[in-house]
């Protein structure tokens, strides 16, 4: 470095740069040992000659020594071991996994159950590698989980094993025969009805039915169902693990509501009237009118002729015979005006009584000026001409609910 004091004076000074040449690492390939062995290591540095190099191995707990380049590693459990090399002021860093091989801890049912001559599922674990004997039963002879095919008991043997260890142990198969029982009742039924499921029955084997929804039980040959909607039902006939399954199909029809209305329920004859028919679920309808043969239309028209109440009856059906009632009550009424009257107290047509009145009717009576004397929109024969003389007077009737009007006169005499 070159620096100025004054004018003709200078000065010089120097620093010194040192570099740590860099280097690279390999170690030893990742490596597969078995348990209770132990398996060297090993880190060579490409680089310079002449540096110091330092060595960390970690872990530290399962190596020789974990400082040098060439320590031992006995791990107990797969282990990958990192190492780290400095020079100077530069580092490096490398690692390696060695797998360790455990004893084989072979897991597989003592027995299988199934069908004689139909494939037996077999299953075991444990391993990573298997061999199963005799390999003419089975359809792969070297993996977890063979199918096995026999006629008679057969005791197969499994060997598991991996690089370093192996285990073996015995299996029984045992093949039965298939069940030949059947399920029965496929049926249609109304909704909320109950259906008899039925199958062949042998004390020996095991019933099993799904789903549950709507079964007295589920583990006997002939429970009651009564499903709220369509349902299909598995039987499963068990014969020591060799299942035969069967269905029953239960037909559930849709709930039948009958609804039949009408919205004024008294007429006067002859009163010509239709039915209105709301009813859900239902294909079909029958009408019961009394006086009348029944009616096969959804929404009949009618003349009713006789005066009295009439019950109105209508059955709604659905595509299985399933049916609902509803029932109506309606009144016929023969509309007669009086033009007399006596209210002289001897209970005998003392009052303005008019036959066939029913509901919404409104009376309004006149003298002969065409003043109102009395009025009552909803009239029930009550007008006796109290405080009138007697005389003629003068009526509007209006029938609010078939929307009539009525006028004419009326004499009161006592």
């Amino acid at each position: 470095m070159l620096g100025t004091i004054g004018p003709g004076c200078t000065w010089t000074d120097s620093i010194k740069i040192e570099i740590d040449e860099a280097f690279t690492l390999s170690v030893t390939k990742d490596t597969i040992i078995c348990e209770g062995t132990s398996v060297p290591l090993e880190v060579t540095v490409n680089g310079p000659i002449g540096p110091i190099y330092s060595y960390v191995w970690m872990p530290a707990n399962s190596l020789s020594n974990a400082t040098i380049a060439t320590p031992r590693a006995t791990p107990f459990n797969t282990t990958t071991y990192s190492v780290t090399v400095e020079a100077g002021i530069c580092i490096q860093t490398v690692s390696t996994l060695v797998t360790v091989l455990k004893p084989i801890q072979l897991i597989v049912a003592n027995a299988f159950n199934g069908c004689i001559n139909e494939p037996i599922q077999l299953l075991a674990s444990g391993a990573s590698q298997y061999s199963w004997a005799p390999a003419q039963y089975l359809n792969n002879s070297f993996i977890a989980n063979p199918l096995a095919t026999v006629s008679v008991p057969t005791l197969f043997t499994v060997t598991g094993f991996n690089d370093c260890f192996s285990a073996q142990k015995d299996v029984q198969v045992n093949p039965f025969m298939r069940p030949l029982e059947n399920a029965y009742g496929d049926t249609s039924l109304c909704f909320g009805g109950i259906a008899q499921l039925n199958a062949d029955y042998n004390s020996a084997y095991q019933y099993s039915w799904t789903p549950t929804i709507g079964l007295s039980s589920t583990t006997i040959p002939n429970p009651v169902a009564n499903p709220s909607t369509s349902q299909e039902y598995i039987l499963s006939i068990n014969n020591n693990g060799c299942i035969k399954e069967d269905t029953v199909f239960v037909n559930v029809g849709e709930v039948v509501i009958a609804k039949a209305f009408l919205p004024i329920k008294y007429g006067q004859t002859p009163w010509k009237v239709k039915f209105r028919n709301l009813s859900s679920g239902a294909v079909n309808y029958v009408w019961y009118i009394e006086g009348q043969d029944a009616i096969l239309e959804k929404e009949p028209t009618v003349t009713l002729t006789n005066e009295g109440y009439y019950s109105v009856v209508l059955k709604a059906i659905n595509e299985f015979g399933c049916f609902d009632f509803d029932t109506l009550f309606v009144k016929v009424y023969a509309f007669f005006i009086p033009n007399l009257i006596t209210p002289n107290g001897d209970n005998h047509n003392d009052r303005f009584e008019i036959t066939g009145l029913g509901e919404g009717f409104s009376l309004e009576v006149y003298n002969r000026w065409g003043d109102s004397v009395y009025k009552k929109s909803n009239y029930k024969n009550e007008w006796s001409g109290e405080g009138l003389s007697d005389g003629i007077y003068y009526f509007k009737i209006i029938d609010q609910i078939m929307d009539k009007e009525y006028n004419g006169w009326v004499q009161i005499t006592r």
